[in-house]
């Protein structure tokens, strides 16, 4: 099974437990790269890590060291103070850095609960199922706000409109040029 494949079900999953917000890799909201997050009725945010071997898993820790130190208990809420036109609005800026349960998931076997860090949870993906093996806790009790919504609405949008999200397309363009430029050449 790759990637794709666990990431759809674990979509599934979400709409049958009537996730009113579920989508593919996201990346925003001052929150580190997810696989597949979600957010549920009462507002909390689910995100699932995908891991395919356990190097994939180790590298994880060596790779994104700052989003697991914000996982493990660091501060993974930050106010800032607005700017616009280089000046302060005198406006505080809420964002929260984490979800509040994050989940690896994998096949059968292939973590174990004893190798899950214990802010994480463990899900196995298996004849289209997901079957929870070890519960994530309450990593915070803050809630999805507006700035992670109005990211979500502009990944949708730009997925609706280009395919992929912004950025992604903008490199893809940039790459295209440069693929061109070089065939001149």
């Amino acid at each position: 099974m790759n990637a794709e494949e666990i990431s759809d079900i674990i979509i599934l999953s979400l709409a049958e437990r009537q996730f009113p917000i579920y989508l593919k890799k996201f990346d925003g909201g001052g929150m580190a790269e997810a696989d597949v997050f979600g957010i549920n009725r009462s507002g909390y945010m689910y995100e699932y890590e995908i891991k395919r071997s356990r190097s994939d898993f180790r590298a994880d820790f060596k790779n994104k060291q700052y989003k697991h130190l914000k996982l493990s208990g660091a501060k993974c809420t930050h106010d800032y103070d607005e700017w616009k036109n280089g000046k302060r609005t005198g406006r505080q800026l809420h964002r929260i850095g984490a979800a509040n349960r994050f989940y690896f998931a994998c096949e059968p076997g292939l973590l174990t609960k004893e190798d899950i860090p214990a802010y994480a949870g463990l899900v196995y993906v298996e004849n289209g199922e997901l079957r929870e093996i070890k519960s994530a806790p309450f990593i915070h009790k803050e809630k999805a706000n507006d700035f992670i919504y109005a990211r979500i609405a502009t990944i949708l949008c730009e997925r609706c409109a280009w395919g992929m999200a912004y950025m992604t397309f903008k490199n893809k363009e940039q790459k295209l040029r440069h693929d061109a430029f070089n065939r001149l050449c």
